[in-house]
């Protein structure tokens, strides 16, 4: 059985993406709120050592692009063109990985099993069945809003075993 994690801290995943985001990036908590199964955006799968599923993050459209973009030096008038539509561009998706690479730091301490990115999916349909039963009855749940300056702000929801 996983162990539950807890939430990371705003400050801890602030720090986590100054080292990969090139602009300054804020970190709240963000407005309570449930994620459509049609939602654009991307989920993030986390899992142990052993296999057993620890978190899922659902990021938006914005979330995916102000982070995943400016990480992969994409143009600000093509992150916020993408943005405005609620797509996200490949480069993003891309990216990604380094951002979600980052989340995982922050959910492993010396009190939890070390966790990591096990797969970055963008649609509910292709999550594994012990991601959408996390996502349907989570032990946890927050909701952190992402900004990214000079781009503007974003959800990334966490949901926890």
């Amino acid at each position: 059985m996983p162990t539950t994690y807890p939430p990371p801290v705003d400050s801890a995943l602030e720090a986590a993406f100054a080292g990969i985001v090139p602009g300054r990036t804020q970190v709240g908590r963000g407005p309570a709120g449930d994620v459509d199964a049609d939602a654009p955006g991307l989920f993030a799968e986390y899992a142990t050592a052993d296999g057993d599923l620890a978190a899922l993050v659902f990021a938006d459209p914005n979330t995916v692009n102000y982070l995943g973009g400016t990480t992969a030096g994409l143009d600000a008038g093509a992150i916020s063109d993408a943005s405005s539509r609620s797509e996200v561009l490949d480069d993003s998706e891309a990216a990604f990985g380094a951002i979600a690479a980052a989340i995982a730091s922050c959910m492993s301490t010396e009190y939890t099993n070390s966790v990591s990115n096990k797969a970055i999916v963008r649609t509910a349909a292709e999550l594994t069945d012990a991601a959408r039963q996390l996502w349907a009855a989570p032990a946890g749940k927050r909701v952190y809003r992402v900004t990214v300056d000079e781009l503007g702000a974003g959800a990334l929801h966490l949901f926890l075993s």
